[in-house]
């Protein structure tokens, strides 16, 4: 049903921010990108944790996590390349 509801709204980029890096943000992509959708992660708008039981901290899960997505899954942003895109595009829309 999600997909079928993505794609009759032709959306052609899916934006992901969102809570864990190394869990659900990348399955999301993954997925995501599965279904032949164009992926975009804001890198700066993602969170993630320690896994002190395998000797791993967030910013190293984190920065794994990223760099494995932009390899082959997304491409990954930072939010100011959302919030000037969409400002751009408003000023295309608006009228002369």
């Amino acid at each position: 049903m999600t997909r079928r509801f993505i794609r009759t709204r032709r959306s052609a980029v899916l934006i992901v921010t969102g809570a864990v890096a190394g869990f659900c943000v990348n399955s999301t992509v993954r997925a995501g990108a599965d279904l032949g959708f164009a992926m975009t992660v804001v890198r700066d708008a993602v969170i993630g944790f320690d896994l002190p039981e395998a000797d791993f901290s967030a910013r190293v899960i984190f920065e794994v996590t990223m760099a494995h997505l932009e390899a082959d899954f997304a491409t990954v942003v930072e939010t100011a390349s959302i919030v000037d895109a969409a400002d751009r595009e408003a000023s295309d829309a608006a009228p002369s």
